[in-house]
């Protein structure tokens, strides 16, 4: 019962944390669709156009180390790890934010573009993963005119938020 609700209170924290403020498909999305059109990568504000589906959170008791088949994992504390389905409107975006622990991305629909601190760009299309390090600075916008899907999985401490707002990198990053 305790972990259903810790499972719980996950599930809220990450709506609140997240998702706030999610933009509506409508004329919110409009407006969000044209302030991205104009500056892509410097917005300063959460996520936009962005839907949030937790799928599980889970902690590994102990410290680990395992290797199979030339694949190593490695911690030396106990952790959480937690995986989320997101859908990306068209020019849906998380905003800067960072993340305690390393994630893992798998863009399952569409395309998702990566936009770096130290403004660098890679867009990922349907079927590639992507490795985000923690704790750097960095926002996801869905530069395609469909929808675009991913499964993000995140390694963090215990019980941390899995997902923080920071600042845009000082002068933005422009359009290229």
């Amino acid at each position: 019962m305790a972990h259903l609700e810790k499972q719980h209170r996950f599930v809220g924290a990450a709506l609140l944390t997240v998702l706030l403020p999610k933009v509506a498909v409508g004329s919110a999305s409009s407006a969000a669709s044209s302030q991205a059109d104009s500056t892509p990568a410097t917005a300063t504000a959460g996520p936009q156009g962005v839907t949030v589906e937790p799928l599980s959170r889970g902690t590994v008791a102990k410290p680990f180390e395992v290797e199979a088949s030339g694949i190593e994992l490695e911690a030396e504390r106990k952790i959480d790890v937690a995986a989320v389905h997101l859908t990306f409107e068209p020019r849906g975006t998380t905003g800067w934010h960072t993340h305690p622990g390393p994630t893992v991305v798998t863009v399952t629909v569409g395309e998702l573009t990566l936009v770096r601190r130290d403004c660098t760009r890679q867009t990922y299309e349907a079927g590639q993963t992507f490795i985000e390090q923690g704790p750097e600075t960095h926002l996801a916008r869905n530069t395609g005119a469909a929808i675009t899907e991913t499964i993000v999985t995140f390694f963090a401490p215990t019980e941390a938020e899995l997902f923080a707002p920071a600042p845009p990198p000082p002068g933005g990053c422009r359009s290229q």
